[in-house]
């Protein structure tokens, strides 16, 4: 199916934003805000980009696919990415913008570090579970 290849190359886009964002530091942030500030909304844009296509194209089609396992993985995997979802948003909320990632670092490298693990967890599980039953 080639638009699972499509998928998996927005998966290789958001694992290198996520890679990127995952090697920050306090001193990064101190010294080049602005720079890890693109690649957070970078990250976010493609993120949600690649969401809504799931959403509305992905998900849907898998659901109505003749092959049962394929219907049930679909439907347990796109219940579950709610959670990463909704993790990412409050994350995104938290850190809308300069002043509230300069307001503590420290916590920020580590909120984000935990939020690119979920996104990297939830990237692997999706290639893992449901692109190889498809490809």
């Amino acid at each position: 199916m080639s638009f699972i290849k499509r998928f998996s190359d927005q998966h290789k886009e958001i694992i290198l934003l996520c890679e990127q964002l995952k090697m920050i530091t306090i001193d990064a942030i101190i010294n080049d805000i602005s720079n890890i500030k693109a690649i957070q909304d970078k990250l976010n844009k493609v993120l949600s980009g690649h969401l809504q296509l799931e959403d509305k194209a992905l998900y849907p089609s898998l659901h109505e696919h003749s092959d049962p396992n394929i219907v049930k993985t679909s439907k347990r995997l796109q219940s579950e990415v709610l959670v990463c979802t909704q993790a990412h948003t409050i994350y995104q909320d938290k850190y809308s913008d300069l002043k509230s990632i300069q307001a503590d670092p420290s916590t920020y490298v580590k909120e984000t570090i935990h939020v690119i693990d979920a996104i990297l967890e939830r990237i692997e599980k999706e290639e893992r579970e449901l692109y190889s039953l498809l490809t």
